[in-house]
């Protein structure tokens, strides 16, 4: 079968602006469909780019009122398939953006955790003057805390709605469990 883009040039040539439309945004598997389709109806065969260019000025009035009479059908099919590549455009950006946001907090998160461990290291075996020692104490707690906490929780998931062993461990005991523990 000749590439899709010689149909379309082929309709456009003989005024046939929306078959051109729906022959350059239909499925592979589904023009055959519409070539039976016109064959059926018109009693024009479409099936090859040669014969769309030889038709007769006959044929081409059967097509052009296919066109009107089937033009709601073949306006549905074309919105349906602007609509789902407009979805799928959009789904694809959505996913792009959401890659970028993961690899981004993943790196945070490593960065991070190396920053504590490599501050953690220093605390433990360079001296630290007197005068700065609280500060260093305090800065090292608060990495240890809340830096590794976070980290650790985001790259381990405890969140328990989303964790089958958390919310089993976490759930509310029944009646009958509480009853039979006594």
């Amino acid at each position: 079968m000749p590439a899709k883009p010689d149909y379309v040039e082929a309709f456009i040539s003989k005024g046939l602006f929306l078959l051109a439309m729906v022959f350059e945004r239909i499925d592979g598997s589904a023009i055959s469909g519409l070539m039976y389709d016109v064959l059926s109806e018109c009693g024009v065969n479409v099936s090859t780019v040669n014969n769309l260019y030889l038709i007769t000025d006959d044929q081409l009035a059967r097509l052009h009122e296919y066109e009107n009479t089937h033009r709601q059908k073949l306006i549905e099919y074309l919105d349906g398939r602007l609509r789902n590549e407009a979805e799928l455009r959009q789904a694809l950006k959505d996913q792009k953006k959401l890659v970028k946001s993961t690899f981004t907090r993943y790196l945070l998160g490593w960065f991070l955790v190396v920053f504590s461990l490599i501050y953690i290291f220093a605390l433990t075996f360079f001296e630290i003057p007197t005068a700065n020692q609280r500060f260093a104490d305090a800065f090292g707690g608060i990495l240890i805390g809340c830096v590794f906490q976070t980290v650790l929780a985001y790259f381990f998931n405890t969140d328990v709605s989303n964790n089958p062993h958390l919310k089993k461990a976490t759930a509310p005991k029944s009646d009958d469990e509480i009853s039979s523990e006594e």
